[in-house]
Protein backbone atom coordinates (compact mmCIF):
# COMPACT_ATOMS: atom_id res chain seq x y z
CA UNK A 1 0.00 0.00 0.00
CA UNK A 2 1.32 3.41 -0.97
CA UNK A 3 0.40 6.54 0.97
CA UNK A 4 2.02 9.26 -1.10
CA UNK A 5 0.88 11.86 -3.59
CA UNK A 6 3.13 10.43 -6.34
CA UNK A 7 4.61 6.95 -6.68
CA UNK A 8 5.65 4.22 -9.13
CA UNK A 9 4.66 0.54 -9.11
CA UNK A 10 8.19 -0.59 -10.02
CA UNK A 11 11.15 1.57 -9.03
CA UNK A 12 13.37 -0.58 -11.25
CA UNK A 13 12.01 -2.29 -14.35
CA UNK A 14 13.38 -4.01 -17.44
CA UNK A 15 11.41 -3.32 -20.65
CA UNK A 16 12.80 -6.36 -22.50
CA UNK A 17 9.45 -8.07 -23.30
CA UNK A 18 10.09 -11.09 -21.08
CA UNK A 19 6.84 -10.50 -19.19
CA UNK A 20 8.61 -9.68 -15.91
CA UNK A 21 8.60 -6.04 -14.75
CA UNK A 22 8.33 -4.75 -18.33
CA UNK A 23 6.41 -1.60 -17.31
CA UNK A 24 5.98 0.75 -14.40
CA UNK A 25 2.87 2.68 -13.42
CA UNK A 26 3.15 6.29 -12.27
CA UNK A 27 0.24 7.14 -9.96
CA UNK A 28 -0.62 10.49 -8.42
CA UNK A 29 -3.09 12.42 -6.24
CA UNK A 30 -3.72 16.15 -6.38
CA UNK A 31 -5.57 18.64 -4.21
CA UNK A 32 -6.92 20.80 -5.76
CA UNK A 33 -7.59 19.40 -9.24
CA UNK A 34 -5.08 20.38 -11.94
CA UNK A 35 -3.97 19.55 -15.48
CA UNK A 36 -1.32 16.83 -15.53
CA UNK A 37 1.63 15.88 -17.74
CA UNK A 38 4.36 13.31 -17.10
CA UNK A 39 7.78 13.74 -18.69
CA UNK A 40 10.68 11.27 -18.48
CA UNK A 41 14.17 12.71 -18.98
CA UNK A 42 17.43 10.90 -19.70
CA UNK A 43 20.59 11.69 -17.77
CA UNK A 44 21.38 14.53 -20.20
CA UNK A 45 18.04 16.22 -19.58
CA UNK A 46 16.53 15.23 -22.93
CA UNK A 47 12.86 14.20 -23.01
CA UNK A 48 12.50 10.49 -23.85
CA UNK A 49 8.78 10.17 -23.10
CA UNK A 50 5.90 12.52 -22.42
CA UNK A 51 2.21 11.93 -21.80
CA UNK A 52 -0.49 14.36 -20.79
CA UNK A 53 -4.22 14.45 -20.30
CA UNK A 54 -6.38 16.32 -22.83
CA UNK A 55 -5.87 20.10 -22.76
CA UNK A 56 -7.99 21.80 -20.14
CA UNK A 57 -8.94 18.64 -18.27
CA UNK A 58 -8.39 18.88 -14.53
CA UNK A 59 -8.08 15.81 -12.34
CA UNK A 60 -7.45 14.94 -8.70
CA UNK A 61 -5.66 11.67 -9.46
CA UNK A 62 -4.82 8.97 -11.93
CA UNK A 63 -1.97 6.99 -13.43
CA UNK A 64 0.23 6.61 -16.50
CA UNK A 65 1.89 3.39 -17.71
CA UNK A 66 5.43 3.59 -19.15
CA UNK A 67 7.06 0.69 -20.98
CA UNK A 68 10.50 2.23 -21.25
Amino acid sequence: VQDADAYMSERFFSPNSDGIKDTTVFSFRLDPAASVAVEILDRWGQTVWRESRPEGSATTGGSFVWSG
